[in-house]
């Protein structure tokens, strides 16, 4: 799953409201990476020696896409899709959603439909960053 994904900030959070896991996404980034890494987001202007600062600032919603093939021989065979370490996350496979997650301190594991056709797919993850959505005792967390 590492490479180029198709990619859109959504600081305004509604995305799902306007069904974004149908849309084709302008920009790209590259996994496994950050969006710091990519470049995406805000420049950082505020730097200080008290704590690491980031290059490249965002708190709020993270769309990727990629086009994924389901090949023969995963026929009759439980897919997963793993994600270590992440924040919130939305999932969809064209346009089903698979689920939800709020797990950040453990992986994140979600089962693909056993009656999935085999083929080209669109996966697409939402990741939510924004601070405010998560508990006091895992602000800050570094995933």
């Amino acid at each position: 799953m590492s490479g180029e994904w198709q990619f859109s900030l959504d600081s305004t959070a509604i995305g799902i409201k306007n069904r974004g896991y149908l849309k084709n996404f302008s920009e790209t980034v590259i996994l496994p990476g950050t969006t710091d890494e990519n470049k995406k987001g805000n420049k950082n202007t505020i730097f200080t020696t008290a704590h690491l600062s980031r290059i490249y600032t965002y708190s709020g919603a993270a769309w990727y896409q990629k086009e994924i093939n389901i090949p023969e021989s995963f026929s009759d065979k439980h897919v997963t899709l793993f994600l270590e370490r992440t924040k919130e996350t939305n999932v969809w496979i064209d346009s089903l959603f698979i689920g939800s997650s709020r797990n950040i301190l453990t992986p994140q594991i979600f089962q693909l439909p056993s009656k999935l056709k085999l083929g080209k797919h669109t996966l697409t993850i939402m990741v939510n960053n924004d601070q405010q959505a998560f508990p006091q005792e895992t602000k800050g967390s570094h995933a």
